[in-house]
């Protein structure tokens, strides 16, 4: 469910409820720190909800299910 947002490649996106994940690893990100938080930045001034997910959360499955479970609620309500 990757998906693009104006000039922005989001990780996972649930369009319809302007949520996105944003996978953040380490490895990956370490040198992407303005970018990626402009990036978020840019997505939440245009209303969307921008979830930050570590590597470790991911892996953490009970984890990264409930915070999805959440975050969707959240934007349910909102919309």
């Amino acid at each position: 469910m990757a998906g693009v947002y104006g000039d922005y490649f989001l990780d996972v996106a649930f369009k319809a409820s302007r949520l996105a994940l944003e996978i953040d690893g380490w490895e990956f990100h370490r040198d992407r720190f303005e970018s990626d938080h402009r990036k978020h930045a840019d997505l939440a001034s245009s209303g969307w909800t921008v979830v930050p997910i570590t590597w470790r959360m991911l892996t953490d499955g009970g984890l990264f299910v409930d915070l999805v479970r959440r975050a969707l609620a959240m934007a349910r309500h909102r919309g």
